[in-house]
């Protein structure tokens, strides 16, 4: 187990440099591979994102708890099974997500959601249409990322909200004060301008 997890330590590494030197154009002909594990790196970084989308930049994070469970052993493996399941559901619908949110959409030079997440999209959205594949995907990503993270579900939850709740009490007072701050000036400027002496247009001419 530890060799497997030095090997894909370092295919972990190649596969990070291919990510982040990443290019829509390396495969453009006449146009130079600036791949930094060349020609490779640009095929699978191409791969990749064309598959999983953002995801594609997750990979290496994943692979490393792979390598990290290579050195340690797995004292439950039926709930680290559990756990990594729920970690690949968290991620597909996640992908789903990102496939809905950014549909038809120039900002990234790939797929947002890639292959998954436009499989997955399309099919929902045959039976729920684009609006219930977003909520069922939003709903499955949160409680995937919950159990994978090992996070009791319910305090989760609760300091969620907790938190979507003070950033709208926040959000709501410096509206407040925005909309005061406004009214105060509008009130300043119209007593400057009552306060304003009216021009004598003789008085000028002469």
């Amino acid at each position: 187990q530890e060799i497997t997890g030095i090997v894909l330590f370092a295919l972990d590494v190649l596969l990070t440099l291919s990510l982040l030197s990443y290019s829509s154009k390396d495969h453009t002909p006449g146009h130079p591979i600036g791949n930094w594990i060349g020609p490779g790196g640009a095929f699978v970084a191409d791969l990749l994102t064309l598959t999983f989308g953002a995801f594609a930049f997750v990979v290496p994070a994943a692979i490393v708890v792979v390598v990290v469970a290579c050195f340690r052993p797995i004292e439950k493996p039926a709930h680290a099974a559990l756990r990594v399941a729920s970690g690949l559901l968290a991620a597909v619908s996640s992908m789903t997500l990102l496939h809905l949110v950014f549909r038809g959409s120039d900002a990234l030079p790939f797929p947002a959601g890639g292959l998954v997440g436009a499989v997955v999209a399309d099919a929902g959205s045959r039976v729920l249409a684009p609006l219930g594949t977003g909520v069922v995907a939003l709903a499955l990503a949160f409680v995937g990322g919950v159990v994978a993270l090992n996070r009791p579900l319910g305090g989760t939850a609760r300091s969620l909200i907790e938190r979507v709740v003070d950033g709208w009490h926040h959000a709501t007072e410096q509206l407040q004060v925005w909309r005061e701050e406004r009214r105060l000036l509008a009130e300043e400027n119209a007593r400057l301008a009552d306060s304003e002496p009216p021009v004598n247009l003789v008085d000028e001419e002469a």
